[in-house]
């Protein structure tokens, strides 16, 4: 049983997570999903369709660090959406403090986020697939809703 940023806790949904596809072009690699506002819409949506029993534990401190940096640095993306598909088209990026820290075409095999991360522990590392269709629908408003109730 694990907590993750914007779920708070996640039970045993967690468990579940190797139920969507991960074969490009229409799945998504694990890390992708893994990501703290996408985490919170996919572990419920498995959670619905299979039914699991749970189990509750406590979340950690550092997760609003990482709720507020995840959805400063969506909006960052959004800000800088024109800018970043000029750059990184068809990539996936990781977003850190406003910058991007890492790009590639798969991130799968990255290794561990915290060595990613460097020093920055408590700042989060947003992923995203820079598509200029904007098929995934990112849900910026979520980013705006959650700093409006954090302030």
């Amino acid at each position: 049983m694990k907590n993750h940023a914007f779920m708070g806790i996640t039970l045993t949904l967690k468990n579940l997570f190797g139920l969507p596809p991960m074969i490009p072009p229409e799945g998504r690699t694990r890390s992708y999903y893994h990501h703290f506002i996408r985490l919170s819409y996919v572990l419920p949506d498995l959670g619905m369709i299979t039914k699991p029993c749970l189990n509750i534990v406590d979340a950690h401190r550092a997760v609003a660090s990482w709720r507020r940096t995840a959805c400063d640095q969506g909006l960052v993306y959004r800000e800088e959406q024109k800018r970043l598909l000029d750059e990184y088209r068809g990539d996936f990026i990781y977003l850190q403090d406003g910058s991007v820290v890492w790009n590639g075409p798969e991130p799968t095999n990255l290794g561990s986020r915290r060595k990613l991360s460097g020093d920055k522990k408590d700042s989060a590392l947003w992923l995203k697939y820079v598509d200029p269709e904007e098929r995934e629908g990112e849900r910026f408003e979520v980013y705006e809703e959650f700093q409006r109730l954090a302030s």
